[in-house]
């Protein structure tokens, strides 16, 4: 476990870790932007697509305060042999303690580690601060499309960067 401002980080997955951080991501996405519920139920499919990750090449980090889930993200294998990142989380009520940059910060670190030749992750631009730091960590914006979802039309904004 990383101690970060009374936050710590796991790395095992633990029974009902998954749940959590899909409702987490409902409740969040929902409180902040008004995204109805068919997007937990996505995260919550996604997110245990990769339950029996291969821990040799992925990972989860977990971000637990006083006992609760404030954020996470996860390292996964993506299109071509790509690192991916994905579910990128804090909580707002530990947001401004370095976090977010120190989740994005271990999933670059490890997959350099693991010899992954690139990383890429997809974001939406109302994420703004997601996107400021997922730059000054030194991913590019690649693409951006179009997508209805969620109750919403979104654009989808794709970012990578050469490891």
């Amino acid at each position: 476990m990383q101690d970060l401002n009374g936050v710590n980080i796991r790395t095992r997955l633990e029974d009902g870790d998954l749940k959590a951080i899909s409702e987490l991501h409902g409740r969040l996405y929902s409180d902040e932007f008004g995204y109805d519920h068919t997007f937990a139920q996505h995260v919550e499919r996604l997110l245990f697509e990769l339950e029996d990750l291969d821990e040799d090449r992925e990972r989860f980090w977990i971000a637990e305060m006083n006992g609760e889930i404030v954020g996470c993200v996860a390292l996964a294998r993506g299109d071509e042999g790509k690192a991916r990142l994905r579910f990128l989380l804090v909580d707002p009520k530990v947001r401004g303690r370095g976090l977010g940059r120190k989740l994005v910060n271990l999933g670059v670190d490890f997959a350099r580690e693991k010899g992954y030749g690139s990383i890429y992750l997809t974001t939406q631009p109302n994420l703004a601060n997601a996107g400021k730091l997922y730059i000054s960590a030194g991913f590019e914006l690649e693409c951006e499309r179009e997508e209805a979802k969620w109750g919403h039309t979104l654009m989808e904004q794709c970012y990578s960067m050469k490891l």
